[in-house]
């Protein structure tokens, strides 16, 4: 090449080194650089490593601004490592290791508002309370507004030890039941109405989901049953799942924010209210004394409310809880085949059919 190309190329990569310096052309940057990459040294250095240096830098920014409004100062700047890898090992393809550094951060912030006397206090406080509200009109509501059979507890806690669970502190219970206590009393700012059923379900299996996958990387772990069907049903889709947990991430950093100030309200409305420890579920069919009708008997709907109807039966009138058909309905006849009665007006029947 002689003399004269070079200065015409060097004064082409002047007034393109000048261009591609303005903010604007950043993405042209970018290219350039992921094209020149793999060709291309400069002294010691690959280009490749520039872009990744550059790239790096970008994502540090993104990280540092993800978490730049929410209120875990103490916690920042591991939050911000723990999102920096985890982009990392998204770039790289490796589910394992993006799950357990997402799932670092849920950990990190979990722990770290469990750690609160005051959510404590709150928590302890409500357990036994119905975990429904009528309207969701605020810190204002009044007791009477609370209404359903789930309480709190029942609602937030998982497996059978629930009552032994509700004595413990907070930051003691497994991660899981952490987790889904700052969904139900900062994200929905322990006022639930029966329609947010649907939407806790759907956060709280997502967050138990990346809980699950963040094992993956675990050495000698082996998943049981149940958690073997998480990670058949996540692993054929994780192109989907990549995108999907870093929404649940996102939602939950903003429940933390938002009930964080929401705090001292809802320490208001429990100063408010008296403690209502969860009960054990009362098994009413082993305490009542039942009384069983074998053969067929014929039945007259006389009214159908949500989760159960009510059935005459000669001159008795029985309530039926969770038995309801498609296509049953206030005046129809149907025959049961055989019934219990369990306590009171409530019965138990093995089959009906509208006749």
């Amino acid at each position: 090449m002689n003399m004269e190309n070079k200065d015409k190329i060097k004064e082409v990569l002047k007034v393109l080194s000048d261009k591609l310096k303005e903010p604007q052309n950043k993405e042209l940057l970018d290219g350039l650089l992921y094209e020149l990459s793999p060709l291309c040294a400069t002294g010691e250095r690959r280009l490749d490593d520039i872009y990744e240096l550059c790239i790096e830098k970008i994502i540090r920014d993104q990280a540092i601004a993800f978490y730049k409004d929410t209120p875990l100062a103490e916690i920042r700047s591991q939050l911000v490592d723990d999102f920096i890898r985890m982009e990392y090992y998204r770039r790289k393809d490796d589910f394992g290791n993006f799950c357990l550094a997402l799932y670092q951060q849920i950990e990190c912030m979990t722990n770290y508002v469990c750690r609160s006397p005051q959510l404590h206090d709150i928590v302890s406080k409500m357990w036994g309370y119905q975990a429904w509200v009528k309207s969701g009109i605020g810190v204002k509501i009044s007791i009477s507004e609370r209404e359903g059979e789930y309480t709190i507890g029942k609602l937030v806690l998982i497996g059978d030890n629930k009552v032994e669970k509700s004595k413990m502190a907070l930051q003691n219970l497994y991660a899981i039941d952490k987790i889904r206590t700052i969904v139900y009393f900062y994200g929905y700012r322990a006022m639930m109405k029966n329609s947010d059923y649907d939407s806790f379900i759907e956060i709280t299996s997502l967050l138990n989901d990346i809980y699950q996958c963040r094992n993956l990387v675990h050495r000698g772990n082996v998943p049981d049953q149940w958690e073997q069907g998480i990670l058949d049903r996540v692993l054929p889709l994780q192109s989907f799942y990549y995108y999907k947990f870093l929404g649940v991430l996102a939602q939950y950093v903003s429940y933390i924010k938002d009930g964080l100030a929401f705090l001292p309200s809802l320490v208001m409305y429990a100063n408010s209210i008296e403690k209502k420890e969860l009960k054990p579920q009362v098994n009413i069919k082993a305490e009542a004394n039942t009384k069983k009708y074998e053969g067929k008997y014929n039945g007259l709907i006389v009214s159908v409310k949500s989760g159960e109807f009510e059935v005459k039966i000669g001159e008795k009138r029985y309530v039926v809880k969770r038995k309801i058909k498609d296509g049953i309905n206030k005046g129809d006849n149907v025959e049961i085949d055989g019934y219990e009665i369990v306590y009171g007006n409530y019965i138990s029947i093995n089959q009906y059919t509208k006749v």
